[in-house]
Parts: structure tokens; sequence; C-alpha cells
């Protein structure tokens, strides 16, 4: 890869590198900020961005009862932050820490309720990794499955039996949801609700989507989503990953695998599922 590739890495190279170049002429000649050492500082930080993006969404997604001296999430936050596949690329210039700042970013406004300033950041993801789009598709299913939950609550408060529908599963509500609807599209008054309701969803996720029409317009102008050489980038199965993969998971969940309830656990499903666990 050098620099006549058209690849975003070399564009967001430019960009920082210009940036470095000006705000070095303002501040003092001398301070050369676009040196290597300036440049691979940008990734630290990001990096250093990243492990504050980090503890502010734990922090929102935390229970404060289960944790009422925050020590959970300073822990969680270092050992999220310091994840060797993340820490490594800290001294390196490259997109991983940068990406991970936009993707972050995005979750972090979704969460506050900040939808087209996250849409925003998840355009930035996308800028720094076409593969990012997904985390923006992820985003966009939150909103929807959060505006489904409450919907369902204000229809069936009623009628639901002391049902949780926070705590169905994505599959137990999509069930539900579309027999509702579908006995909602039957009806006059029913189906006034279910336009609302979709008026409301669409409110929330338009500017996802807006992100996602360009995505699939830069995939119909440049014929594929890979930029640059494509001849390195072609779409192909890699197992050596899954075992990396499995191997780094299994090593850092080793204590909440191995806890003595899951190993009950375990050990009861293979006594009950004899057959399957042989086979297996």
């Amino acid at each position: 890869m050098g620099p006549n590739d058209n690849n975003p890495a070399w564009l967001i190279f430019d960009v920082n590198r210009g940036a470095s170049s000006s705000l070095s002429a303002l501040v003092s000649p001398t301070l050369q900020l676009c040196s290597t050492f300036w440049l691979r500082a940008t990734n630290v930080f990001f990096s250093l961005a990243n492990m504050y993006l980090i503890y502010n969404i734990l922090k929102k997604l935390q229970n404060p009862l289960l944790d009422e001296n925050g020590l959970k999430v300073v822990l969680s936050t270092l050992a999220l932050s310091s994840f060797p596949v993340l820490y490594f690329f800290t001294f390196l210039y490259y997109t991983d820490a940068g990406s991970i700042f936009m993707v972050l970013l995005m979750y972090l406004f979704n969460l506050r309720g900040n939808h087209l300033t996250a849409a925003a950041f998840g355009l930035g993801a996308i800028l720094f990794r076409q593969t990012n789009v997904i985390w923006v598709v992820f985003v966009t299913c939150l909103v929807v499955r959060k505006e489904l939950i409450s919907w369902l609550r204000e229809v069936y408060e009623k009628k639901s039996d002391g049902v949780l529908f926070s705590d169905l599963s994505d599959w137990e509500l999509l069930k539900l949801c579309v027999k509702i609807l579908f006995k909602f599209a039957t009806t006059k008054p029913n189906r006034d609700n279910l336009i609302a309701l979709i008026v409301k969803i669409v409110k929330q996720v338009w500017g996802y989507v807006a992100v996602g029409v360009m995505f699939i317009g830069f995939i119909v102008v440049n014929g594929g989503i890979v930029v640059g050489d494509r001849s390195q980038h072609t779409a192909c199965l890699n197992f050596p990953q899954i075992f990396y993969f499995l191997v780094m998971a299994n090593f850092f969940a080793l204590f909440h695998l191995t806890s003595p309830s899951k190993i009950w656990q375990f050990l009861k499903f293979c006594w009950e599922k004899k057959l399957l666990s042989f086979l297996s």
C-alpha cells in the first residue's frame, strides 16, 4: 500500500499531516508536529479518549445499585481499554484506535438519545473503516427495539400479565411484535396507532438510515466495499481468526466460565442431554 492508493487510511494520514503541519506553523515552526513521534501520539490521544468513553458508556449501562462506589466500572474500564488487541495499536500510527473512538462516540450518543449526533459519528466511523457500517446497523436496531418495548408497554399495559418486555429475548420480542402488528393492521383505530409508531421510529432513526443510504451509494459507485488494492482485500473465510478469537475470549473469560455455578450447570446439562453431549 502506498500513498497513491485510494485508501481511507491514507486520507486520514493526509488530513492529520496537514493539520499537524498547520498547527506546527502556528505554534512553533521548530516543533515539527508532523514527525513520526507526534503522528503516533495521535493514537495515544485516541486511546486515552477511548478509556474515557468506555467509562461513560459503562456508567450509563451499569445499575448504580450494584456498584455504589463505582469500583466495578473503573476496573471494567481499565480491563477493556487495555485489551491486547486494542492496546498494542496505541503506539502505532494506524486506524484501529480512531475507528473505535468513533464507534464508541456513536454508541454513547445513541444511549443518551442524541441520534442525529450519533449518526454523524457513525459516518465518521465508516470513513475510518468501511466495515463499521455494521455498528451503525446495530445502534439502529437498538433504537427500534427500545421504541417497540415502549410501545408494547403502552398498548399492553393492562394485558401483559406482569410480563417484562425488556426481559424478552430479541427473537421473542420479534415474534410478539409481528403477532401484534398483524392484529393492529386489520382494524382502523389500531392501524392509526401503528402508523404513529412507525412515524415515531422513523423520526428516531432517519439519521442512521441516511448514513446507510450513503454507504449503499458508495458501494454502487465504487463497485464494491473495498477501497485501494482489491487483490489484498478479497472476501474469504478466515478460519484461523476463529481460533484466535476462541483462545483470546476463553482466556480472558476463564474465571467467569469456570465459576462453581457454571460448572454445575454444564454438568447438569451433560447429564440431561447425554446423547447431545456425547456427539459434541
